[in-house]
């Protein structure tokens, strides 16, 4: 919730008028707690699934969790890896394992 608000008040900020660099810089920052406020919103979604779902039928709660976690490997291969095109991002955004795990696994999936 708190970083859907801030990214809520940059974008509110983002309509005074202001130097260029610090708009895109701004607008950077917004767009990356974007991304995190969603990937948090699908975290709360899934375990609240599972806190209803286990004990009426614990196979479709584990298969919904499943499917939920797919979501990140589909949020990656389609926004965060267009984030990180120059060489030196890449190679700072890859240094991460769990990143570069993903990063396998969908090259993988796509071949």
């Amino acid at each position: 919730m708190l970083i859907s608000s801030s990214t809520v008040f940059i974008y509110t900020f983002l309509a005074m008028p202001m130097a260029k660099e610090k708009l895109y810089s701004y607008f950077r920052l917004a767009a990356w707690l974007t991304i995190l406020a969603t990937g948090a919103m699908v975290v709360a979604f899934m375990t609240g699934l599972y806190a209803v779902l286990q004990r009426s039928s614990p196979m479709l709660a584990i298969a919904i969790c499943v499917i939920a976690c797919s979501f990140f490997f589909f949020y990656y291969s389609l926004l965060l890896k267009p984030f990180a095109t120059s060489s030196r991002l890449r190679h700072r955004f890859l240094r991460k394992p769990l990143v570069r795990f993903v990063h396998r696994i969908t090259r993988l999936l796509s071949n």
